[in-house]
């Protein structure tokens, strides 16, 4: 017996081996040198796995336990976090890259620094001040810290591409953070801390990040997915910038000059395979165009080339699926009456992944049209009863849900944001018409509805109507932030801990946002979720005028 298991465990561990190799190279800075820390690690769902620390040389080694694409962070002190993906063509051979950083790009002529750290949580919006002492010198007090061991990083030095916290300059050493960046790590017996930051330390230098395999075939296929990722990584940052400015009524011009750049990577690939990739790219980045108020004409036809080609029962089709539904917005065509959408949900062999599409389809639908909306969620309880998918749609869609027409709104006490001392509950709101809306700041079509709500709102505020916005945003802080911008949100606002699993959000049956619920004076549900938009002031024009 003995014999057979020893047999038996070799045998696992050879096939094993067959399905197991390593990545392994060398990590530089912009100079082409080894920097003093720096780490490599696989990205999975905003997580970091199998962390590896490279060597005083740079060099490194980390298992490759995955086969088909994969994704791995690169990064150092100083120095903006690199990601690569590749597909692993041979899971039985190790893959050598090597990869230069990019330096950070430090902003000249500070004024002003904020810090975040233990002491706050690490809170962006609770960052403090630090003091500008002169000379490109800033400072920050810390007295009486809960431990002799304080972890910081420095905010407003790196804006671009996009705003980061890094590791200061006093540290006795540095530990990685969760986004590629590092902590500065200061150690006082007394628990006492100043700490300085000096913009003298600090390189001005202009650098790009390079990455180079040593095997010929992965660099060309490479050469393509980092393009892809360049145009992806511009797409979200000209998207995530008109969310924050609050613009999303009219589409960027270098945004849109993006569509471009994807049309002509599609038109250089010789390749069926690579052309194909580059397509699936560019359907993502309409699905983003399509969040914009405006839909201005772009070429579809490498999309709909693309699903001409691809059988609605395919594995492939699950690529691209999920943007299908944008596609369909493009051709001003609502999604359930797109026949590609409805076959593939129809003749996919992937039960999972049809219920997620017929989700998807549903909830685009029902805020326009109530009756087409219910008859898909008939649907997806008949065909798809045990998905996932199908659970989710229950709790917004199921005829004995808590919230829907008819009911009594739920019982709830929550803080005003502008006055702790305020207590708002269905009690307090009665005697009035009352839009209660599910949000959060990082939300891109809940930002998409503040102007519509802020005309509603100026139009029948001294009618009987008032707002009362729900933020299930990880704190109140970036909430406190948004409405110092362009949307002052002059009406009721609270903040529920817990986000999606927050008290409001149970109570709400909230899966996605923004969720509207309007109220009559009497505290009773008279509409969910199909008064977005334009459907709002004409309800209420029914019920007030």
């Amino acid at each position: 017996m003995k014999t057979i298991l020893v047999a038996i465990f070799v045998l696992f561990m050879f096939v094993a081996n067959l399905h197991s190799t390593v990545l392994k190279g060398k990590i530089t800075g912009h100079d082409g040198k080894a920097i003093a820390m720096s780490h490599v690690f696989r990205s999975w769902n905003f997580r970091q796995l199998d962390i590896v620390q490279a060597d005083k040389n740079g060099m490194f080694e980390i298992p490759l336990k995955e086969q088909g694409e994969v994704e791995y962070t690169f990064c150092g002190l100083n120095h903006l976090p690199h990601i690569v993906r590749f597909e692993v063509l041979d899971s039985t051979k190790p893959i050598e890259i090597n990869v230069q950083l990019q330096h950070y790009v430090y902003e000249k002529d500070v004024k002003e620094l904020s810090i975040i750290g233990g002491f706050n949580d690490y809170d962006f919006g609770n960052a403090e001040a630090m003091t500008n002492i002169g000379d490109g010198k800033f400072t920050y007090k810390l007295n009486n810290f809960t431990s002799d061991t304080l972890k910081y990083q420095v905010l407003g030095m790196v804006n671009r591409p996009e705003q980061r916290s890094i590791n200061g300059t006093q540290a006795d050493f540095y530990i990685l953070d969760g986004g590629g960046d590092y902590y500065s790590v200061l150690v006082s017996p007394s628990r006492n801390f100043e700490i300085t930051y000096e913009t003298s330390k600090l390189s001005h230098i202009e650098s790009k990040a390079k990455v180079t395999f040593i095997d010929e075939i992965y660099n060309k296929k490479y050469a393509l997915t980092s393009k892809l990722n360049e145009l992806e990584q511009s797409s979200r940052m000209h998207f995530s910038k008109a969310l924050q400015t609050q613009s999303t009524d009219i589409v960027p011009e270098p945004f849109l000059a993006l569509s471009t750049q994807y049309l002509d990577l599609i038109a250089t690939q010789d390749k069926i395979e690579s052309k194909d990739k580059a397509i699936m790219a560019y359907m993502s980045y309409l699905t983003i165009l399509s969040y914009f108020d405006e839909r201005p004409k772009v070429s579809l036809a490498p999309a709909l080339d693309l699903i001409k080609r691809t059988p609605p029962e395919s594995e492939k089709v699950k690529e691209f699926g999920y943007d299908l539904v944008g596609i369909a917005k493009h051709q001003d065509m609502a999604p359930h009456e797109y026949k590609y959408i409805m076959d593939v949900i129809e003749k996919n062999p992937d039960k999972a992944f049809a219920a997620e599409l017929l989700s998807t389809v549903i909830g685009y639908t029902i805020h326009r049209d109530e009756e087409a909306g219910i008859k898909l969620y008939n649907r997806i309880i008949a065909e798809f009863p045990d998905e996932e998918a199908t659970s989710r749609a229950r709790l917004s869609y199921d005829p004995n849900r808590a919230i829907q027409v008819g009911r009594k709104v739920p019982n709830f006490e929550f803080k005003s944001l502008d006055n702790p001392d305020q207590i708002i509950s269905p009690e307090t709101l009665k005697g009035k018409y009352v839009l209660i809306d599910l949000w959060a700041t990082w939300c891109g079509p809940c930002i998409m509805e503040m102007k519509n709500l802020h005309e509603t709102y100026q139009a029948y505020k001294d009618k009987g109507f008032e707002i009362l916005s729900i933020s299930v945003d990880p704190t109140a802080s970036p909430v406190v932030g948004f409405r110092k911008g362009k949307w002052k949100m002059p009406w009721l606002n609270v903040w529920s801990e817990g986000q999606f699993q927050s008290e409001a959000a149970k109570m709400f049956e909230v899966i996605g946002i923004p969720r509207f619920v309007l109220i009559n004076p009497d505290s009773e549900i008279i509409a969910v979720d199909t008064i977005r938009g334009e459907g709002l002031r004409a309800k209420l024009a029914e019920l007030l005028n």
